[in-house]
């Protein structure tokens, strides 16, 4: 009786580590969090460095229209916003460059 008792918690205890474990991607995130750091102190700017001319149009709308944002006039398309990826990062690139 007392053996099968230790022998429950036991298994109990050794099913709970198991199932509690990093998974694949909680240790690349760990993994990506400790190389970002060591590489965002080498580098200090997260400036993009594609050329304007080669942007999408929804791009360069998201950027006038975030422009207009961080200069105190509130503009987004909410359709493009959700949808657009290029529209919506442009949108906070450029409210957080026209500052």
């Amino acid at each position: 009786m007392k053996f099968t008792k230790l022998f429950v918690v036991a298994v109990a205890i050794i099913g709970m580590f198991s199932f509690t474990s990093c998974t694949s991607y909680e240790r690349g995130l760990v993994a990506g969090g400790i190389a970002g750091a060591v590489v965002g102190n080498a580098v200090s700017t997260n400036r993009d460095t594609t050329p304007n001319s080669y942007r999408s149009y929804n791009y360069k709308l998201g950027m006038k229209h975030g422009c207009r944002t961080g200069n105190g006039y509130y503009t987004k398309n909410r359709y493009k916003f959700r949808n657009y990826r290029d529209y919506r990062s442009g949108w906070y690139n450029g409210r957080r460059n026209c500052r």
